[in-house]
């Protein structure tokens, strides 16, 4: 009775093994692969970063060369015998493409264990131009917004009248004496001019006016004496007339 059922299934499981090792004996342990720049791209011009992974559980090296595809022409070394394999996306190379004439090219990655065993790994196709400048796109230069200046009202001319020179009324004298004037806080241009000096030249002005009027009178005096000596000689006969 067992035996009925075992049969088949020990013929299901040797029939799923058969069926699952060819699976595993074609998985490879060499893992090699670029990430960018990608392939049939834009045309690649200077200095390239070359992003990829490169391992294998018993890793000696990795080489990168770039290589035209037809048999006669020589692969271009990229870098060579780098010792540090790269599990996860990191840089591999740098590759300088104004090294090589412009064309298509195809990046090989060679994958190397401690056995001496290797893996080559192929990606294609790069075009390389570096005879060809990049067009620059002209930048557009926007218009910078024309500020509106404020508009200024027009002014109107001040027109200046000469007016006549309006005759002003002399003051009235106050009846019962002189009006006394106010005084103001302006300084007179009076208060200004030295009064000593006109006081000495007054005085001296006095004095000599005295002295005139002084010599005046003492002539005076002497001819109404002269007259009068004059009329009492004649009264007593010691003058005669001419």
């Amino acid at each position: 009775m067992r035996q009925s059922w075992l049969r088949p299934l020990l013929l299901a499981g040797w029939l799923l093994l058969i069926s699952v090792l060819p699976v595993f004996a074609r998985q490879s342990p060499y893992v090699g692969q670029i990430i960018s720049p990608q392939p049939n791209s834009e045309p690649l011009r200077g200095s390239v970063e070359v992003i990829g992974v490169a391992t294998h559980p018993s890793f000696q090296k990795y080489d990168l060369y770039a290589v035209t595809g037809r048999a006669e022409d020589p692969w271009i070394p990229i870098v060579t015998g780098v010792a540090q394999k790269v599990d996860s996306p990191a840089r591999l190379a740098v590759w300088d493409t104004t090294q090589m004439p412009d064309g298509e090219y195809i990046l090989l990655l060679r994958v190397w264990d401690q056995g001496g065993g290797l893996q080559d790994f192929q990606f294609a196709r790069y075009a390389v131009l570096n005879s060809v400048p990049v067009d620059t796109p002209t930048p557009e230069i926007s218009p910078t917004p024309t500020q509106a200046l404020p508009t200024v009202p027009p002014q109107t001319p001040t027109v200046l009248i000469d007016q006549p020179p309006t005759a002003t009324a002399r003051p009235s004298p106050t009846p019962g004496g002189p009006e006394t004037p106010t005084p103001t806080d302006e300084p007179s241009a009076l208060s200004n001019l030295d009064l000593g000096g006109w006081g000495d030249s007054f005085c001296n002005g006095a004095l000599l006016a005295a002295a005139v009027f002084a010599l005046w009178g003492i002539v005076w005096i002497l001819r109404q004496g002269l007259r009068w000596l004059i009329k009492q000689q004649r009264r007593g006969g010691f003058l005669t007339r001419r």
